[in-house]
């Protein structure tokens, strides 16, 4: 039985905390996001969670359903290199230059050495 369902502050969905057993007693959480179950407390384990209070329940829920993190300038930098190099390709001189960009991308995250090899 669904004791609370809340929609999730930062995110599309609900929140729903729902008894195991007939009577109460102990209850679990589950996240739901365009109807499909994205996560439940009562799938850790055989026992789960099984929280005594569903106030108690409720209150980690929305603790563990927190806000995306905000991307770093240099993951936003990343990104917005890695769009260019899309648009570029298509010619020869595009291709190239689409390279020296995604090769320079794996320096900047430590997988390559610079310069790169170009025939």
């Amino acid at each position: 039985m669904i004791v609370y369902t809340i929609d999730r502050p930062y995110e599309d969905g609900v929140i729903e905390i729902y008894t195991v057993e007939r009577g109460g007693g102990s209850y679990e959480v589950r996240t739901i996001e365009r109807g499909e179950i994205i996560r439940d407390t009562a799938r850790h384990g055989t026992v789960g969670m099984l929280y005594t209070s569903p106030a108690i329940a409720l209150r980690d829920a929305l603790n563990h359903d927190q806000p995306p993190r905000a991307a770093s300038h240099k993951d936003r930098a990343l990104d917005a290199l890695v769009n260019l190099a899309n648009e570029l390709q298509g010619s020869p001189e595009g291709d190239r230059c689409a390279d020296i960009i995604r090769h320079a991308m794996d320096v900047i995250d430590g997988y390559a050495a610079w310069p790169p090899d170009h025939d």
